[in-house]
């Protein structure tokens, strides 16, 4: 296991380097180093301000981690950005053990490397925004959910829950957008089965930063009005004009999810028995957080492409088995794929 861990994480520094050593603030990569480097100055890790103000946008864990820090190696691009990459890192580390206990070593390495040098992943977790390391959270809780609840592996599940509460601090509700997917799943196939292990551990996490905040220093109406705005709340923003972008929407989506969707509709085909089998369970709980997700998405207007972030790594990890036992076959490949070949100019061998 540590060989593996250190092999994955030089690979992951080498393909982040590209983007981990670019110049200068991108984005509101400035804002969130700001308001990180105001709440280490100002000694108060329970209230981010922006310009002496209370800002409550979003979640505090992103400055807390940026603030620490800033305390070690300074505000530089290589520091700020290094959260967003070692969650990179931990993503594609847990994707291959899980992987590999089930399926075997092919499937590990498919998954950790389909995680970790897919093209939308090298262009966007290098960063100091908060989406990368909410991806990688994210799409961990949910691995270790699906993987937990079709091995019902109790610990499995209390991991999932630990995961998502520190997404929950690290960007907010939307983590729901992406679980909603997965517990639909849960609860049609195995009735919700574990759920104190997953929602306890979910909820305790963020209620122990909130509870003192509400307690001494401001009222939660006043910050959940602020907070609810920057998420569900766009919701109500929606306008007609905005159904004309729809269209554009779900193209962006497929396009930054392939070629892993089609894999995931390949698998979906075809009958299935009642009850599913935990290869089949975790591919559907996967996929759905990740299909669920863009259907959610479709009703908030911008839609920017990084909220899709998570659906990256939620796909690769639901077809890596997949991919694995196809690229074990000893087969010719078919008429459709070789034409394809032919097209971008490889010629294929008969046999």
């Amino acid at each position: 296991m540590f060989a593996r861990a250190c092999i994955l994480l030089l690979l992951t520094l080498l393909a982040c380097l590209p983007q981990w050593c670019l110049p200068g603030w991108h984005g509101t990569e400035g804002r969130r180093v700001q308001i990180a480097l105001e709440m280490m100055q100002n000694g108060d890790w329970l209230v981010p301000t922006l310009g002496g103000q209370p800002t409550w946008a979003k979640p505090p864990l992103h400055y807390w981690l940026l603030g620490s820090l800033s305390q070690w190696f300074g505000a530089n691009t290589w520091a700020m950005r290094l959260p967003s990459v070692l969650g990179l890192f931990a993503a594609a580390w847990l994707a291959m053990e899980l992987l590999r206990r089930q399926f075997g070593g092919r499937a590990g390495w498919l998954g950790a490397l389909g995680v970790l040098l897919s093209p939308i992943v090298l262009a966007e977790w290098p960063s100091a925004e908060i989406d990368p390391l909410f991806a990688s959270l994210t799409a961990m809780s949910l691995w270790c959910l699906a993987t937990g609840v079709a091995r019902e592996r109790r610990s499995l599940v209390l991991w999932s829950g630990v995961l998502g509460g520190l997404a929950l601090l690290q960007k907010g509700p939307p983590y729901f957008l992406f679980a909603v997917g997965a517990y639909l799943v849960w609860w049609r196939r195995r009735g919700l089965r574990f759920a104190i292990e997953h929602f306890a551990p979910l909820l305790l996490l963020p209620l122990a930063y909130y509870v003192p905040l509400w307690t001494l220093r401001v009222a939660p109406a006043e910050m959940l009005a602020v907070a609810t705005g920057e998420s569900i709340g766009r919701i109500y923003e929606f306008e007609w004009q905005h159904v004309a972008a729809i269209p554009g929407f779900w193209a962006r989506a497929a396009i930054v999810q392939m070629p892993f969707l089609l894999w995931c509709f390949w698998e979906w085909r075809g009958a299935r028995d009642a009850r599913m089998d935990a290869a089949d369970l975790t591919l559907r709980m996967c996929s759905g957080a990740a299909v669920l997700a863009v259907v959610g998405l479709t009703f908030f207007p911008g839609r920017a492409t990084r909220y899709l972030l998570p659906n990256v790594p939620l796909f690769v990890f639901a077809v890596a088995p997949a991919v694995a036992h196809f690229a074990g076959q000893q087969r010719e490949l078919g008429a459709f794929s070789r034409r394809g070949l032919q097209i971008v100019g490889v010629r294929w061998p008969c046999c």
